[in-house]
């Protein structure tokens, strides 16, 4: 503003109203450049997992929109975008069951998928709450791409949530399993050896819980990220417990692990117990 001729109030009126206009032009072209690219992003079939941010990051940069902008319009989209999913469970539930759903409900379904990676890039103060809210949402993109968002912005502190998520609902582990075994290497190469240790202790706390196929993947990323563990009097007795049990599946699902565990001496097997003191203590004389 002209601070010679801030005392026409006139003057300064209509220099408002432009600048207003102005900033709404900007934030509107804004939207529809962060549109643009989501949208090319779909029609080139981009898989969700296919998907690296911190590319997505550059392509958006070099549009000119500015960050916290970015932020504010993707949070904006999962918002919007769930509220239409949820708007057209309820006013067509027997559709939506039978699997009946038009292309707007698929648009909207991607569209907050998507943002929902992309604020991994673009976190704010608010995306954490936001993430919390689309975690227990019932679909089976929009609630493991949030889990797995929360859990690469928060780190270790994303544990908690986690298992509060995991009391509720037992399937959650099946959808963070997988991604665990990345995120914790990426918290070694950083050397964030805290945060390590407590998703190992989640992982431990559900290996003796879960079910046999849940477990398995555990196991898979445990022997992968956990130092001892392949020979750990814990795994013996994981396989114990499994190769006994009277589901024919769950047996042969074992039976290469319990030959694994068998194959070390007694004198040789680790006690996690040691480290991670809920675990159970070894009962058999020479597990020790």
């Amino acid at each position: 503003m002209n601070t010679k001729k801030k005392n026409v109030v006139c003057l300064i009126a209509l220099l408002n109203i432009a600048c207003g206009t102005a900033i709404a032009q900007e934030q509107q072209t804004d939207v529809e450049t962060l549109q643009r690219i989501i949208a090319d992003a779909s029609s080139r079939g981009r898989l969700l997992e296919f998907i690296k941010p911190k590319d997505e990051r550059k392509r958006i940069l070099e549009s000119g929109v500015p960050p916290e902008r970015v932020t504010e319009m993707l949070e904006d989209i999962v918002r919007k975008g769930k509220s239409a999913m949820e708007k057209f469970r309820e006013e067509k539930w027997e559709a939506y069951f039978r699997g009946w759903l038009p292309e707007s409900y698929r648009i909207a379904e991607y569209s907050a998928s998507y943002s929902l990676i992309l604020l991994r890039e673009f976190p704010g103060p608010n995306t954490l709450a936001l993430l919390r809210e689309c975690a227990p949402f019932e679909d089976q993109l929009i609630s493991p791409t949030a889990i797995e968002t929360y859990i690469a912005l928060a780190g270790g502190d994303s544990v908690p949530f986690l298992r509060e998520l995991i009391e509720k609902n037992q399937h959650v582990i099946k959808i963070i399993t997988p991604h665990l075994g990345g995120v914790i290497s990426d918290l070694k190469k950083k050397g964030r050896n805290d945060d390590v240790e407590k998703f190992h202790a989640l992982m431990l706390e559900q290996l003796r819980v879960q079910s046999w196929t849940a477990a398995e993947r555990l196991d898979a990323v445990l022997c992968a990220t956990l130092d001892g563990y392949i020979q750990s009097v814990q795994r013996v007795q994981l396989a114990q417990k499994h190769i006994n049990s009277e589901n024919n599946f769950a047996r042969e699902g074992f039976a290469k692990i319990k030959a694994e565990v068998d194959a070390v001496p007694a004198d040789k097997r680790v006690d996690l117990s040691k480290r991670f003191k809920f675990l159970e203590q070894p009962k058999e004389k020479g597990e020790n």
